[in-house]
This record gives C-alpha cells, sequence and structure tokens, in this order.
C-alpha cells in the first residue's frame, strides 16, 4: 500500500493511525464515512462517547472530533483505562 493510499484509508475512517487527517475536508462531507467514523466511536465505549460530546460542547465540530477519535484503537483506549469511569468520590461535609 502506497503512503497516499494509507492515509486516504486511515482519513476515511477505515483504519487507525498515527497521521492527522484533519486537512482532510472532503472526506467529511460523505456520509457513508461519517457514518463508519460514528461506528469506531462507538466502538471505543461509553467513555469515548461521552468524551466526544463533551467536546462538541465545548464548540469543537462534530467532524474534527470523528477525525480524532478515529486515530485511537479501541485496545490503546483499554490500555489507559479510557474504557473505565474514574472512580466516584463522596464530598461530606463535616459535622
Amino acid at each position: 500500500m502506497t503512503p497516499e493510499t494509507e492515509r486516504a484509508a486511515t482519513c476515511r475512517g477505515e483504519r487507525p493511525a498515527d497521521v492527522s487527517c484533519a486537512d482532510s475536508r472532503e472526506d467529511t462531507q460523505n456520509p457513508h464515512i461519517k457514518q463508519r467514523r460514528a461506528r469506531h466511536l462507538h466502538s471505543l465505549g461509553a467513555r469515548a462517547v461521552l468524551e466526544a460530546l463533551q467536546e462538541i460542547e465545548d464548540g469543537a465540530t462534530v467532524d474534527d472530533v470523528l477525525v480524532r477519535y478515529a486515530r485511537l484503537t479501541p485496545e490503546l483506549v483499554r490500555g489507559v483505562g479510557g474504557d473505565r469511569w474514574p472512580a466516584a468520590i463522596w464530598l461530606v461535609e463535616a459535622a
């Protein structure tokens, strides 16, 4: 696979890699690519989906978030603990 076809496959959301696809705006207009990237985000788990939604709520575009998360693998997310919710902390005031 040539570097160009490898980058194109990555930017279409077919496989994660360490390359930036942020400059591939033409891909964001294709609904099939957007759906594939959304399925990939879902495969990363509930915490990744929530983190992505929070980024969008904070002003990032859906396309930029989907492109960034397409670079992650489920194995990487699990390996760094990104598939688990942080431990709950309960604050109790002194009486």
